[in-house]
């Protein structure tokens, strides 16, 4: 039997989050008739941390509402000649917004705990922080071009997910899922730096 009615109707808890791939897909690209180089680097914030809200609607339906900071970034390199070197470092601090429609009745259950939930994600990148320099191959010194990297504060995803919710001998509620978000844009884009569009998360709640 389901054992739901143990959940209270309202909870609140601290969760922990792990994207298992990286945030930012990064590569390297030649210029055959110049020689140009360009090259970029990943700095994954792959581990975040943040807050739920679940509450119960009526029945076997929840509206589950969630906040997560993980921070993200990379480094690229712009290799004009042998003597010249463009450097840019981007680095930022995201948070994605969940909101999902739970559901945790008897139906399709794969365990007595167990519920699916969908909805909607909007992620803020805040404290974006770009800088440039140039290497003449002895000393840093400015200025670098402008970057061609396009930067988006938010962007919108689709989420879906399952996962487990009950309640151990201390009155702590411990929920564990797994979730899978399409974002519709990217946070970073470049010639060598893109957001990854796929994400999956695996995260873990511990509420009252």
């Amino acid at each position: 039997e389901s054992r739901s009615s143990e959940i209270p109707r309202i909870w609140f808890g601290l969760t922990g989050s792990y994207v298992p791939f990286k945030m930012e897909q990064a590569s390297t690209t030649t210029n055959s008739t110049t020689g140009e180089i360009i090259s970029s680097t990943s700095d994954n914030g792959q581990a975040g941390a943040g807050a739920t809200l679940n509450a119960r609607i009526f029945g076997a339906w929840w509206v589950s509402l969630g906040a997560t900071y993980r921070f993200g970034g990379y480094d690229t390199t712009d290799a004009v000649n042998d003597n010249t070197i463009y450097l840019e470092r981007t680095r930022a601090n995201f948070v994605d917004f969940p909101a999902l429609i739970r559901y945790a009745g008897p139906h399709f259950r794969w365990n007595r705990y167990s519920f699916y939930e969908v909805g909607g994600a909007v992620r803020y990148a805040t404290h974006v922080d770009l800088q440039q320099s140039a290497n003449n191959g002895v000393n840093y010194y400015c200025c670098a071009p402008p970057s061609t990297t396009t930067i988006k504060r938010s962007i919108e995803g689709v989420v879906v997910g399952t996962g487990i919710a009950g309640k151990d001998d201390f009155g702590i509620i411990v929920s564990p899922e797994v979730r899978y978000t399409r974002w519709m844009g990217n946070s970073f884009t470049s010639p060598t730096v893109a957001t990854m569009r796929n994400q999956l998360e695996v995260t873990i709640s511990f509420g009252f």
